[in-house]
């Protein structure tokens, strides 16, 4: 296996801080095919069963994060009544996005960076 490939497999973590005696994670750079930077809080996308789906990172872990996902609602995006927590592994989490935009007060959500994948 090449130094490159070797390089893409392996996850680095980062930024440890103690907090209470407690060992928090802040932020974790995982290299895949790019670097993904992501923290507690941060929104990204996972795929689950071959699709794409917003979510906000609760738990980080070196293997991967627990995120919780939100569900398509028509042409919008919402937050499930009951959270609907998942762990994903690294290969699983695709990207880091902004936060997405609330439309309505109704709780539905505009995330730009799946509007090509969901019509």
């Amino acid at each position: 296996m090449s130094d490159m490939m070797k390089d893409q497999e392996e996850t680095t973590v980062k930024n440890k801080e103690v907090l209470d005696s407690d060992m928090e994670l802040e932020e974790i750079t995982v290299a895949t095919t790019k670097h993904l930077k992501t923290k507690v809080g941060s929104h990204v996308v996972v795929q689950y069963e071959s699709e794409l789906f917003p979510g906000i990172v609760e738990v980080l872990d070196v293997k991967g994060a627990v995120v919780n996902v939100m569900i398509k609602y028509g042409k919008y995006w919402k937050w499930p009544e009951k959270k609907d927590e998942i762990f994903y592994p690294w290969s699983e989490i695709k990207m880091t996005i902004q936060d997405p935009d609330l439309v309505n007060s109704r709780g539905m959500y505009k995330v730009p960076e799946l509007d090509h994948r969901w019509t």
